[in-house]
């Protein structure tokens, strides 16, 4: 009558121990990409699962950098491509553990502003001159 009792309430403990040993299988198979066009990420451990968010799809993105990871100088991506949750909240897809955030989020911003200004005023919609946005962007 004990055993039950104790496997339940003991739970979160050994949940916890499993997505520890979880995380350390997927490790060596996760794997983060920033191209011109999106974002990239590959992850599994059973499987190999690959994601991508096209840049127009993205809404916001953020850098977080907690204490440890300040230490190191990595930080996480937070990218919100429009998908909810359950309840309406906002899921992100997190780029965890990035050498350097702050410098690949100022060059991520720039190709999304790139990608989302061909987008609105494709290259043979441009004025020859334009003393606005300088885009760069060439597909």
């Amino acid at each position: 009558m004990l055993t039950p009792f104790f496997l339940l309430h003991s739970f979160p403990a050994w949940g916890s121990v499993l997505n520890m040993l979880r995380l350390l299988l997927v490790h060596g198979n996760t794997f983060y990409a920033v191209t011109d066009k999106r974002f990239m990420l590959r992850s599994g451990f059973l499987g190999t699962d690959f994601k991508t968010i096209e840049f127009d799809q993205v809404n916001q993105i953020e850098v977080n950098v907690g204490p440890v990871e300040n230490l190191i100088n990595c930080g996480t991506l937070r990218i919100d491509s429009g998908r909810t949750g359950r309840r309406g909240a906002t899921v992100f897809d997190n780029f965890v553990g990035i050498d350097d955030p702050y410098t690949v989020f100022k060059l991520a911003k720039k190709a999304m502003m790139d990608v989302k200004a061909d987008i609105n005023y494709p290259n043979a919609l441009r004025p020859a001159e334009n003393p606005g946005y300088k885009s760069t962007y060439t597909p």
